[in-house]
């Protein structure tokens, strides 16, 4: 093969390699209700976050370094949303050409991947740990001001 290739050959192009990435489903499995729910729990996560440092604010000293992994952990959703638009383009578009076939829920027709399984597994056991950590603070705080009132 020459520098001035004129044609293309499907055979000439390189496999993809072991760090190729994937798509975790094509577009046709996502719906409008998919997206409507992404949208609104986004919309609950940062409103509780709002919340959340609106009561804690005069009640106890929030540190820079708390501020800002809070508000790194505000814009993670908001990352995620927009990354799923972006790559489900199509499909969130279809939802305001008037497309009814978009509202439709249906099944994967193949499972995710295990690593996708084991990935969600494991960000959800770091949250939920964090969460309980934070809980039991919480009620060894609340115990240790009711005993010394």
């Amino acid at each position: 093969m020459n520098g001035a290739c004129t044609s293309y050959r499907a055979e000439d192009t390189p496999a993809p390699g072991p760090l190729h990435a994937r798509k975790l489903g094509s577009a046709s499995t996502r719906s409008g209700v998919q997206y409507l729910v992404v949208i609104a729990l986004t919309l609950l996560h940062l409103a509780t976050g709002y919340l959340d440092i609106a009561y804690t604010t005069g009640r106890r000293y929030i540190s820079p370094p708390e501020q800002h992994a809070h508000s790194y952990m505000e814009m993670l959703p908001l990352a995620a949303t927009a990354l799923l638009v972006i790559l489900y383009w199509s499909s969130f578009a279809a939802i305001f050409n008037g497309d009814a076939a978009s509202w439709i829920v249906t099944r994967r027709q193949q499972p995710p991947p295990a690593w996708a399984v084991a990935a969600i597994a494991v960000g959800t056991g770091a949250a939920g740990v964090a969460i309980v950590e934070e809980y039991f603070r919480c009620v060894r705080r609340i115990t240790i001001a009711a005993r010394d009132r």
